[in-house]
């Protein structure tokens, strides 16, 4: 509900909404609501930012970034935010600015299923945005972390245009990274980080 006020969002990747619990913040009289998605792309974060957050519904933003945020191209992201986003205009921006074809496919799709009942119900979905899912790695798959991080600079775009933003709407925000695992790759890191 875009008149409901809070003194925190956060938005970002499945690291936001599986990050931040609501609940913790509560228990510090703090309001919180999560707008992170599964992959959700610097593009997508800005596009949800423009049409959801403003500093009459939130008083600080924690915008979650990592490597991996700066690497995707945001068509999965995109193809789901397009088709559940309740603001039409949201996903049209967020469509047309991905400039990739099958965006029209997603919209269209969206024009004709809007008035249908969810297909998919996250079952670890607690509220305010966040689903808890408990787990415990024994090993890590250390293949994961050896890969070369190429960098797409439309997400480096829209990472400046987001934090361009919150600073011209007069919008605290902050950017996080959770903390990697020992196995992480230290280069990609440090190219991350550099940007």
């Amino acid at each position: 509900n875009e008149k409901d006020k809070f003194d925190v969002i956060v938005i970002g990747s499945s690291h936001a909404y599986r990050g931040y619990d609501p609940r913790i913040f509560e228990k510090n009289n703090i309001k919180m609501f999560n707008l992170g998605t599964s992959g959700q792309s610097l593009l997508n974060s800005y596009y949800i930012a423009k049409n959801y957050i403003s500093s009459s519904n939130c008083k600080l933003v924690i915008l979650d970034v990592y490597d991996g945020a700066l690497a995707s191209d945001g068509l999965e992201s995109t193809a789901d935010l397009t088709q559940n986003i309740s603001s039409a205009k949201a996903a049209v921006e967020m469509g047309l600015a991905l400039k990739d074809p099958r965006m029209f496919n997603m919209l269209t799709v969206r024009m004709f299923t809007s008035a249908d009942v969810p297909m998919y119900v996250d079952s670890s979905y607690i509220g305010n945005g966040y689903s808890e899912k408990r787990d415990s790695i024994k090993t890590v798959d250390k293949r994961l972390y050896n890969q070369k991080l190429e960098i797409n600079k439309e997400q480096i775009f829209y990472l400046k245009n987001i934090l361009e933003f919150f600073k011209s709407s007069h919008i605290n925000a902050v950017a996080i990274t959770h903390p990697s695992p020992k196995e992480g790759n230290g280069v990609n890191h440090e190219k991350f980080y550099h940007i």
